[in-house]
């Protein structure tokens, strides 16, 4: 028979084992969330290293990820705070279950142009990623580690607009206009506006966080994305009205900070606007062109707005609409259509009707209203600056770094004493979801 002494030593290599598991997890969902929040899974797709596509990759892991907590809390307490956790953050899942049965649903309309990819099974597929994504939630140090996750693809993702600018639009499918992994400058705009709200702290000014708000102005202005820098100013806005409510008597002092930060801000990037015409990629007509149109919108010129060709489709997609307001053209009309309206909620018209229109504003007060009851500040401002960024970009439904985003949100704050991110109030005692039974929370 085996000695007390080796009973001990057995019994104490279990726990060493469950560690070695979380941390690999831990890596798997470092991994998964830096390149899915820079778009850099987008790049490396592309490229398609041994032509293994990098998506069914992310399903794979984010699959090992779930299987891998759930395993872990069954055998904790039968799953029953994992199960408590989905519960907690329904409103997020049915955000993309009730866009996923519109989809599905809208198939069957006569006019649909279907394909074995369509909307309705992308939403159904970010449905089931969301689902997955979320189990992180249970994974050691995920929260402590969520904003350090962020500042990393926000860097990146820097990084390659910068790139984009240097060597005359490597990545960018747009001539004049700097991009990023993205390819689309409008979305590189949004991706960073993304990025700036998961990184920063909402509670209070610190170095870092003017730095990166002031890299990500840069970045936006390479761009040249009128829309990336109206959500980024409101996002701003949302940042410097958290922060001094947080404040108090000390909003002052803030305030004379955050001023110092925004003429910083302007006085870098008019100098290096002349990047204008040092870059080989903003020495085109267009390059030129739309440099013009957003010194004219800084400069409060509305006509540059109204002469712009998406005026003339919002025109064309409300006749769209008006021959079937109610019941739309079905799944896939609008994306066979020549040029897509840049406008999401025509979008929806077009395709889904008035019932799909409905149906995507009640999810979105739904998700709102959801952050608001948790206090999660970052959350709020991520779901605001999606609802404005929605009347300039229609794909931003099938976007990956928002899934990933939302996950990343919807989890945070879940514990009993969960790490103080910087997204929530520091006395706000709404982060303690679980008080009923987080003592079994390990």
């Amino acid at each position: 028979m085996p000695s007390t002494g080796s009973k001990k030593n057995i019994s104490q290599s279990k726990p060493l084992q469950i560690d070695i598991a979380n941390w690999i997890v831990w890596i798997m969902a470092c991994v998964l969330f830096v390149i899915t929040l820079s778009s850099l899974d987008y790049d490396l797709g592309k490229k398609g290293p041994l032509f293994i596509s990098i998506g069914s990759l992310e399903l794979v892991s984010a699959l090992g990820m779930f299987l891998f907590c759930l395993y872990k809390e069954y055998m904790k307490d039968g799953a029953y705070c994992f199960i408590q956790m989905y519960v907690h953050i329904k409103d997020v899942l049915l955000f993309y279950f009730w866009l996923a049965i519109v989809g599905l649903l809208y198939c069957l309309h006569p006019n649909s142009v279907l394909g074995l990819q369509n909307e309705g099974t992308h939403y159904l597929i970010y449905l089931i990623f969301l689902i997955m994504l979320v189990c992180t939630g249970c994974i050691k140090y995920i929260e402590k580690s969520a904003k350090w996750f962020a500042i990393a693809a926000l860097l990146i993702y820097l990084y390659s607009v910068g790139l984009d600018v240097v060597q005359g639009g490597q990545y960018t499918n747009v001539i004049g206009r700097a991009a990023g992994f993205a390819e689309n400058p409008n979305t590189g705009g949004y991706i960073l506006v993304i990025l700036i709200i998961l990184s920063v702290n909402w509670n209070e000014y610190k170095v870092m966080d003017g730095v990166m708000w002031i890299m990500t102005a840069i970045g936006i202005f390479a761009t040249l994305s009128r829309g990336g820098i109206i959500i980024f100013s409101l996002a701003f806005a949302l940042y410097v009205g958290f922060v001094a409510v947080s404040l108090g008597k000390n909003r002052i002092k803030f305030l004379v900070k955050v001023s110092i930060t925004t003429v910083a801000a302007f006085f870098i990037i008019y100098a290096s606007s002349s990047f204008a015409n040092i870059s080989t990629l903003y020495e085109t007509s267009t390059g030129q062109t739309r440099f013009e149109r957003v010194q004219e919108m800084l400069n409060g010129d509305s006509d540059s707005i109204k002469s712009d060709s998406r005026v003339d489709l919002i025109s064309t997609y409300i006749n769209l609409i008006a021959e079937s307001p109610f019941v739309g053209h079905g799944t896939g009309f609008s994306g066979s259509l020549p040029v897509g309206p840049h406008n999401l909620y025509l979008l929806v018209w077009t395709d889904y009707g008035l019932i799909g229109l409905l149906v995507l504003i009640y999810v979105l007060i739904r998700l709102l209203l959801f952050f608001v009851s948790k206090q999660n500040r970052a959350g709020i401002a991520f779901v605001l600056v999606f609802i404005v960024e929605g009347f300039f970009n229609h794909n931003l439904l099938t976007f990956q770094p928002f899934v990933t985003a939302l996950a990343l949100l919807s989890v945070s704050g879940l514990k009993t004493g969960s790490v103080d991110n910087g997204w929530f109030p520091k006395k706000s005692q709404n982060r303690l979801y679980y008080r009923d039974f987080s003592s079994r929370w390990s």
